[in-house]
């Protein structure tokens, strides 16, 4: 339409010229963007078998991770790991690695990667593969030296909950109109409210959490990023990603200062996969659970 009225003649009466202008555009003028972002919400049965193969090789980057985590290792060493698993399986990293470990994992985007892990702090890692044009988005937090703290478990189960509340909200989609924005306040209402019991100001709670807890997930890996708001229908393809980032000011809890840890799991809501869900988390039956991480923690590691 720009191009039309650029290079038409405008009439003897320029305000006459104007408002038909005005009217055509009102009438015809939509964003391409937002029409191709509506096009990426809801994936076909193809799609979301890319997903979900790509889901699997994110996890077993993931896993492999775990397996080789040790005291005085080096975070770089853990990305190192997961850039052979994702290549040897013809992936590549959809976004840059992220392999926290300890006050490094309250920097969202840490990339740089150039520590040491130290015994006694936790290894916030995001990391997720890129294959045939479709994205893995995972986070996993384990302890360096694979055993987790009282306090630890206390935060770690928290997001266990936190995931879980979202997840049951999604869940509701067959019955109603649920939203993504739906997700983020069912999330934030939960953290906050138990963040409180913790001794967490009331007033200090988005400083904790930080970021939302959901984004669609497809060939970007912030997949429709121009839709503010999303409707859950099927073959919408989300993350489940609640995060706790604790500084050293004097309003947090000692025992939680300079504590990191974010759980994100990719899931669809469908109702082809299973009778009884009509969400699928695939990423979630992997070490998720401390009991697994624990497990799996160390155990590639040759015996001294």
């Amino acid at each position: 339409l720009n191009i039309f009225f650029r290079y038409t003649i405008p009439s003897a009466n320029p305000t006459l010229f104007d408002k038909v202008k005005a009217k055509v555009k009102s009438t015809f003028d939509f964003s391409l963007e937002k029409f191709s972002h509506q096009l990426r919400v809801y994936k076909s049965e193809e799609e979301i078998e890319l997903l979900k193969k790509v889901w699997e090789i994110t996890m077993e980057a993931h896993e492999w991770a775990m397996r080789l985590t040790q005291p005085n290792a080096h975070e770089a060493y853990i990305r190192a790991v997961t850039s052979f698993v994702l290549e040897s399986h013809y992936s590549s990293h959809a976004y840059p690695p992220i392999v926290a470990s300890g006050a490094h994992g309250r920097t969202l985007h840490y990339s740089v990667d150039n520590d040491i892990l130290r015994d006694g702090e936790l290894i916030l890692m995001d990391v997720g593969g890129r294959r045939f044009g479709y994205c893995g988005d995972v986070s996993r937090t384990w302890p360096v030296n694979c055993k987790f703290t009282p306090d630890q478990k206390e935060l770690y189960n928290l997001l266990i909950k936190a995931q879980n509340v979202v997840y049951l909200t999604a869940s509701e989609w067959t019955k109603r109109s649920v939203t993504t924005r739906e997700l983020i306040s069912a999330s934030s209402k939960f953290l906050c409210d138990n963040l409180k019991k913790l001794g967490v100001p009331a007033d200090k709670c988005s400083a904790v959490t930080r970021h939302s807890v959901s984004h669609p997930i497809g060939v970007d890996v912030h997949d429709a990023s121009v839709l503010p708001e999303i409707v859950i229908r099927e073959g919408f393809a989300f993350t489940i990603e609640p995060g706790i980032y604790f500084s050293d000011d004097s309003w947090v809890p000692k025992r939680f200062r300079q504590m990191a840890l974010r759980i994100e799991d990719d899931c669809i809501a469908t109702t082809r996969e299973s009778k009884k869900q009509n969400v699928i988390c695939p990423t979630a039956k992997y070490a998720r659970s401390i009991k697994a991480i624990e497990s799996i923690c160390g155990s590639a590691l040759m015996p001294e």
